[in-house]
């Protein structure tokens, strides 16, 4: 992990293998995990990046 506090769209796109309009689609529908806009740069924290993944690796472990 590299000790960047924050990610681009296209570096979080890459490190999950989506979309970048995927990326954007949550941010419309305010899902996926929190971001920053700084003028018209969207950064999304490493911090909210990781509680977003342990978030939904509990619900993909929950029985169902």
């Amino acid at each position: 992990m590299s000790d960047k506090e924050f990610l681009t769209s296209k570096e979080l796109s890459e490190r999950w293998r989506l979309s970048g309009q995927t990326l954007a689609n949550w941010r419309a529908a305010r899902t996926g995990p929190s971001f920053i806009r700084i003028s018209n740069r969207v950064r999304y924290p490493i911090a909210a990046i990781i509680a977003f993944e342990q978030q939904q690796q509990q619900i993909n472990q929950q029985p169902s």
